[in-house]
């Protein structure tokens, strides 16, 4: 194997398909799209052809992002989590 297409194949191991990343984070690709559609979702890199990746660095920043929210974000995020208990006390109410 010469060194470029080595080198080549290490450099397309950083970029994750769509399909990967959401296998990676064990959620389905309707949940990504959701994300995306609300501005949730990590960078992505758009290659010639329609392809769509996201880098290793952009889901490492996303994941930091999330980790420790600030700002915005932690409000969001403690949003969501309210509307999730207030949807457990309702299906808990209701013998679910």
């Amino acid at each position: 194997m010469t060194y470029a297409l080595k080198e080549s194949i290490n450099t397309l191991e950083c970029f994750y398909s769509i399909p990967e990343f959401c296998t990676l984070m064990g959620i389905s690709t309707a949940t990504y799209y959701k994300w995306r559609a609300l501005g949730q979702a990590p960078r992505e890199f758009r290659a010639p052809g329609a392809v769509v990746r996201i880098s290793r660095e952009a889901y490492l920043e996303w994941k930091a992002q999330r980790e420790n929210p600030t700002g915005e974000l932690a409000t969001e995020i403690e949003n969501q989590k309210a509307k999730l208990k207030g949807r457990s006390v309702y299906a808990n109410a209701n013998g679910r």
